[in-house]
Formats: C-alpha cells, structure tokens, sequence
C-alpha cells in the first residue's frame, strides 16, 4: 500500500510540474491525474476486508469541446470579417473623401473651369486650365481604377497563398492525427498530441469554416469544409488555387472538388475578388462613362474659336474600360475647346451648357455629384459595418476563450495547492515504509534476542 502511494503521488507531482512549466504555452489543457482505491483483499482474520492502496487510473486534460466549437464558429466569422474590414479600410483611402484631393473635388474643378470659360470665352489661358483639369479628373479616374485592381489582384494572389497556408495545417493535422490513433492503440492518452491538434484546428478555424469530428476510441479527428473533407483520420486531402474563367483562382481539392466556403479569412477574400471589388469597379465604370458621354455630347454640339464644330472631349482606348483608358482627346489644343453654341466671337453659351452637366440626371436618375456621394457613402456604410461585426466578434471569441481558460487553463494556485497535497502525501507514504521497516526489524532481530 505504502508503495503504491509513492508511485502514485510521484506519478501526480509529474503531472503537477508539467501543468506549472506548461502555465503560459498557448493551446495547453491542463491534466490531472485520476486516482482511484486498489481492490480491498480478505484480511487474514477474516474479518472484513482491507484495502490494497491507490491505483493509478489515467491522466486526463480537461477539455470541453462544445467551448471549442463555439470558438471556431466565432473565430471564423471573426476572420472574415477582420479581412473584410482590412480590405475597405483601403478602399476608403483610395477613394479620399471628403478631401480636396479627391475624385469629387477634381471633377467640380472641371466644372469650375467650364464655368469660367463661359465667363471668358476667348482667354487663351482659360482654354488651357479647362484641357488641364480635364487632364487631371481622367488621371484621377484612371489611378483609382489601376488602385482597384492592383487590389483584387493581390487579393487573387493572396487566396492562392492561403490555399498553402490551409494545406499545410491540413497535413500537420493529419501526421498528428495518426500519431494520436497510435498512441491510443498503445492504450496511452496522448494529451499533449491532442493539445497540439486542437490549437491547428482553431488555427485553420480562423480561415475555413470547418466541422471537426473525432473518433472517441482511435481518436482520429474528421475534417470537413461544407460537405469537403480536408482530414480523414490520418489522411490529408489538400487543396489546389487552379486559374478560372476570368484568371482569378478557383479553390478545389485535388480531386476536383469545388470547396464551397461560407466564414473564414479565405470567404472574406473570395467575396472581395468577387463581389465588393468588382461592385466598385462597375460603380465607377457607370460613373465615368455618363460624364464623358454627356461632355462628348455637349462638347460636339458648340464651335471651337475658330468657327469649327466641337471634337470629342475625353476618348478612350479601344478593347479597355472607360474608367481604365479615358484622356483628353490629344488632338485638342487650346483653340478647339467648343465654348461657343453659335461659332460668334465672345460666345460662351456652350461652354457653360458644359458646366451645367453637372447638374443633369446622368447616372440612373441622378446627377453625378449625387450618385458619387451616395456611392462613397455606402463605402462608408460597409466599412463601419465591418468594423462592428470585428469590434463583436472579437468581444465574443475573447469571453469564449476565457471561458476556455477557466476549464483547461493553468492556475498556478491550483497547482500550488496540489503540489503540497501530493508532497505531504509522498511524504506519508515515505514515513509509513520507514514505521514498517522499524516494526519488521523488532519482529525478526530484537524478538529473536529475547528468545535467545
């Protein structure tokens, strides 16, 4: 019996030790040793039964894995929405507004110019200023779309990098995985293995929404994304980033498989190559497109200071967007800009038609200015909502994992008042030996002297 309490209490102080070195290592879950009463044997009076010590039964980690499941499903959402909210925080610097460096405020300058060449149609320098800030609102417009697109190609090129960061949790999943089943095969609890598993399982909860499932006898964990295993015990099933139909990265498992994802960082980068990208792009493609049409329109109906009739004022490259090629027609010089409506000296009847576009109901009912303003406002919009569903989801994932904390972390008090328990246990044990052996040496030396 004495025996059996130094091993066991041994056994307990070890655990003890590897909670305390283990206190701030992230991912750890603290074990306990599982003591149990031996089987009692007959004593040899006959009388009743004696107990035949303690009896080591296990060291188990506290774990709760409906927490864990709570955590990825929140750390998920947390991780598309932290990309999403990353992504329009730059889209909002593109835009710059409202500032007078942006797309608005170089567009009423155009307007302002056009204004001012009604005032003074045949001002040489006048005519000038308009070609220049016609110059500069389509340098704007074109620097703005390159800004978008140079975006949503980092962000195609970012998915594939994903895709590798997902395959090789995926395959470290696995090799722990079948380390696991083997261990357990061996009839041991591979709690640390087990630790290592559950912290690349929220580490790959942050950029998937997976479903995890674990064999309670061979513990090997199943991984699935929407119906697409990733893990299968021991198994990897990688991912690959093939080349789309539009050049963008389609994700799919090396079988082929479609991967559907719903959360994660890899959704939130999905749906801005996708989506919220493309959605801006169009904006401004039908933005710029109603401006030039209608300048071009009003442009060609006046004469230029020399009685001609007005040429295009802004073109664009054939096979390219509007909002990717648009400049001043080149072959404009000062003297072709058409202010007059009737080709009469000191006529600026057209120009300031011109400077009126402003204010026509070009873009789906609405003037450019109002469409403009309602568009960055919805920028607007989708950036606070992004950074409202981030400043939530950290608060929930932060109360989850504190509740985490409260299950399977460290407290060194705790260990503290287990360490002292099981010393002052060892230490009985140790002195209950020490009482034996005093008691065996009075039964065979001094008793056999006093037979003498």
């Amino acid at each position: 019996m004495a025996s059996s309490a130094l091993q066991a209490q041994r056994l307990a102080l070890d655990v003890t030790a590897h909670n305390v070195a283990n206190a701030a290592t992230k991912g750890y879950s603290r074990q306990v040793v599982t003591l149990a009463p031996g089987y009692p044997q007959q004593s040899a009076s006959g009388r009743g039964q004696v107990g035949s010590g303690v009896v080591v039964q296990g060291i188990e980690r506290v774990r709760d894995r409906f927490l864990d499941m709570q955590y990825r499903a929140e750390s998920s959402s947390l991780g598309r929405w932290e990309t999403l909210e990353e992504a329009l925080r730059e889209i909002q610097v593109m835009f710059n507004e409202p500032s007078q460096a942006g797309l608005r405020e170089v567009l009423n300058q155009l307007w302002r110019s056009f204004q001012e060449l009604a005032n003074n149609p045949e001002d040489p320098a006048v005519r000038t200023m308009v070609l220049e800030d016609g110059r500069a609102f389509a340098e704007a417009v074109r620097h703005t779309y390159r800004q978008l697109t140079d975006l949503q190609s980092n962000v195609n090129e970012h998915i594939a990098g994903q895709v590798e960061e997902i395959n090789l949790l995926v395959r470290e999943i696995a090799h722990v995985s079948g380390l696991i089943a083997r261990t357990k095969v061996g009839g041991d609890e591979p709690n640390d293995l087990l630790d290592r598993r559950d912290l690349l399982l929220d580490q790959l909860a942050r950029m998937v929404d997976v479903e995890v499932k674990e064999d309670d006898v061979t513990g090997s964990v199943f991984v699935s994304v929407n119906g697409v295993v990733l893990v299968d015990g021991s198994t990897p099933n990688l991912l690959v980033a093939t080349p789309g139909p539009g050049g963008g990265y389609e994700v799919r498992t090396e079988g082929g498989n479609v991967l559907t994802v719903k959360s994660g960082s890899l959704r939130g980068l999905l749906e801005l190559r996708d989506e919220i990208i493309p959605r801006h792009l169009q904006n401004l493609e039908t933005w710029v497109t109603a401006i030039m049409d209608a300048v071009n329109l009003q442009h060609a109906a006046g004469y230029d200071i020399n009685g001609q009739a007005g040429q295009a004022f802004f073109v664009t490259a054939a096979g390219y967007s509007v909002a990717g090629s648009i400049e001043v027609n080149p072959a404009l010089e000062p003297q072709h800009v058409a202010a007059s409506s009737m080709g009469e000296q000191g006529d600026g009847a057209n120009a300031l038609a011109l400077a009126d576009v402003k204010g026509s109901p070009l873009v789906n009912g609405a003037s450019p200015d109002d469409f403009y303003l309602a568009w960055v406002a919805s920028l607007g919009i989708e950036g606070r909502e992004a950074e409202r569903m981030v400043e939530n989801g950290r608060l929930l994932t932060r109360q989850i994992e504190l509740q985490r904390d409260d299950v399977a972390g460290v407290s060194l008090d705790e260990e503290m008042t287990r360490m002292i328990m099981y010393q002052h246990a060892y230490n009985a044990a140790a002195r209950m030996i020490t009482a034996l052996d005093e008691a065996l040496d009075v039964v065979i030396n001094r008793m056999g002297l006093v037979g003498r």
